[in-house]
């Protein structure tokens, strides 16, 4: 079976006869072990399973493997010993081993372990056995199924050790032992194959140093396509960081290079970039030292008049970039400004809240989704769980992918959805109430320098006095409020460790004039 080269060993038996001549008696073996084991099928069942039943190794094919049985008894005839072993394979589907190899292995002079008593049996013919000898045997074969039933259990507890640490892998692809053969279709008709070709790259493509290392299989292609020779590679990768950094790329289509994209406005500085990228080893923190270390990056990203009027788009490049941030940045800044971000990488993916039910029942299964807890649910938003049926919420608000399709830049929309996300979503929430408990943990200050504090976290900038008088008749709004509504405050701090030291009427003020304040553009805008 092509898909499933299984097997099922039955049963194993042997049978030791003298070289000189004699009659040959069968070996007893009374444990066995291997590497790896198909469930409900293991190598002891082929000592004496039944026909129905053997060892076996599925899923794990295409892969060497091996068993081990083991003797009850020394086996040995003085002159040398003829062993016959036969391997039964009666499992329906022609479930056989396709290649092995046998192998007899000896300890040593197994004598020296054995007890006096157990070899004095042993020199006795079985049939002259006396209780006392069959009650030493036995002893012995007890103790030895014992330390091999140990030594197993131990054997599978490592593996399962060893399985928690190694680094997951999955098969990419797998090449053909024999190429395809691949005919050109006369007139493109599949059912007419003509002359049979050679992998190759079009000739039109080809160039002196290309030519001298023939693109024969997947490898030579990838390898081709990443080279020096190609100039496209470094533009297109440097043209999507300078994207990620700008908010546009010097293209302006970094899904399309091609005849139907747009030309860049920069092209001598794309070039450059590329160049210094491939020359420099493809180092990605150098190429963006080189980028955010720039006067063009450094510029102020406000927009004169005249500039407005001339280079709405910033084309030119004759200020810095000033863009929403992404819907993933949104969620870590706030987390950040509230010193509630983990910074812990690697690990599954977490699941932070979302409206109940969405999950019920996505692509035909039932999920229960729950909520991860602890510092999990304050980790970066690039570990957040991904489901294509069913994305997070809060970032399809900002505009993020939902994986349905192959995406190379998101759109960058103003809604009001995103105003409510800010201000309802549970991740923004606890984000404010954070926010304030830092504020109000600082050495007494007035509420001005407060305020001053907190819109510097947000938007490293101070307030304008227009600004700082709008939080300050905020704040006094909402402690009026909070003392008037005691209940309220009770509901608001009902799940939230706060310091006995905090006034919890101030905390409810401060959490609005948070809240406020994470929710401005400025605070989600980079620039």
């Amino acid at each position: 079976d092509e898909e499933r080269p299984n097997f099922v060993l039955t049963r194993i038996s042997c049978d030791a006869a003298p070289v000189a001549g004699g009659k040959a008696e069968p070996v007893a073996f009374t444990a066995a072990s291997a590497d790896f084991t198909q469930k409900s099928f293991a190598p002891e069942q082929a000592i004496d399973g039944g026909d129905r039943k053997g060892w076996a190794i599925n899923p794990q094919f295409r892969k060497p493997h091996w068993a081990q049985f083991t003797t009850g008894e020394p086996v040995g005839h003085d002159g040398g010993t003829l062993l016959t072993i036969r391997l039964e394979q009666n499992f329906g589907g022609a479930r056989t081993i396709g290649r092995f190899k046998l192998s007899v292995v000896t300890g040593g002079d197994s004598k020296e372990a054995i007890p006096a008593d157990v070899t004095a049996a042993l020199a006795v013919d079985a049939a002259q056995r006396t209780p006392a000898h069959r009650a030493a045997l036995a002893a012995f074969r007890a103790g030895d199924d014992a330390m091999i039933t140990r030594l197993q259990k131990q054997k599978i507890k490592l593996a399962a050790d060893l399985k928690k640490v190694e680094a997951p892998t999955t098969q990419v692809m797998r090449e053909l032992e024999a190429p395809r053969k691949s005919t050109i279709f006369l007139r493109g008709d599949y059912k007419t194959p003509g002359d049979a070709i050679d992998p190759a790259l079009p000739a039109a493509l080809v160039s002196s140093r290309s030519a001298a290392n023939p693109v024969q299989s997947r490898v030579d292609l990838a390898r081709w396509l990443a080279g020096p020779q190609n100039p496209l590679v470094g533009r297109v990768t440097v043209n999507r960081w300078w994207n990620e950094l700008f908010g546009q790329g010097l293209v302006t289509t970094p899904e399309d290079f091609g005849a139907k994209g747009e030309p860049p406005v920069h092209r001598d500085l794309l070039d450059w970039l590329a160049v210094e990228f491939q020359e420099n080893g493809g180092s990605i923190k150098r190429t963006l030292k080189t980028i955010v270390m720039s006067a063009t990056y450094k510029q102020s990203s406000l927009i004169r008049p005249e500039l407005q009027a001339r280079d709405d788009r910033n084309l030119l490049l004759a200020r810095g970039p000033r863009f929403r941030m992404d819907a993933e940045m949104v969620r870590d800044n706030a987390l950040a400004v509230a010193g509630l971000i983990s910074l812990k990488q690697g690990g599954p993916p977490i699941k932070p809240f979302q409206p109940d039910g969405l999950w019920v029942k996505v692509g035909g299964l039932r999920y229960d989704y729950q909520v991860s807890s602890g510092e999990d649910r304050f980790r970066r938003g690039l570990y957040v769980v991904c489901k294509r049926g069913s994305p997070y919420p809060s970032f399809v608000n900002f505009d993020a992918n939902n994986r349905m399709s192959c995406r190379v830049t998101r759109p960058r929309s103003n809604t009001p959805t995103q105003a409510l996300t800010l201000l309802n979503d549970p991740v923004y929430v606890e984000a404010a109430k954070a926010f304030a408990r830092t504020i109000l943990e600082q050495p007494e200050t007035g509420i001005e320098q407060r305020i001053d504090n907190a819109f510097r976290r947000a938007t490293s900038r101070a307030p304008t006095s227009t600004e700082l008088a709008l939080l300050r008749s905020l704040y006094e709004a909402q402690l009026a409020d909070a003392k008037s509504k005691p209940d309220d405050v009770s509901r608001l701090v009902a799940d939230f460790e706060l310091p006995p030291s905090i006034d919890r009427t101030a905390f409810a003020a401060w959490y609005a004039v948070c809240t406020a304040i994470l929710n401005l553009d400025e605070t989600i805008t980079k620039g």
